[in-house]
């Protein structure tokens, strides 16, 4: 039961990522998946720092909507 609600869970955040402007999306990605730090992810997409974390926070805030918008 445990490992079905798993899935279901990356299925939701797979179907919730693909829905987001490709910008945020891959903010998240190179965070999560990716595991770069922010200066990390301001240098792979050629942003300060502080606007890496702005658009992190953006991205992060726009996931937290989609999910939980009803399925």
């Amino acid at each position: 039961m445990e490992a079905l609600l798993q899935q279901e869970s990356r299925e939701r955040v797979t179907r919730a990522l693909q829905a987001m402007p490709a910008g945020a999306r891959d903010i998240l990605l190179l965070k999560f998946r990716e595991g770069l730090t922010g200066p990390q992810i301001a240098t792979a997409l050629g942003l300060s720092i502080s606007a890496a974390w702005q658009q992190m926070s953006r991205a992060m805030k726009l996931l937290r909507s989609k999910l939980s918008e009803p399925v």
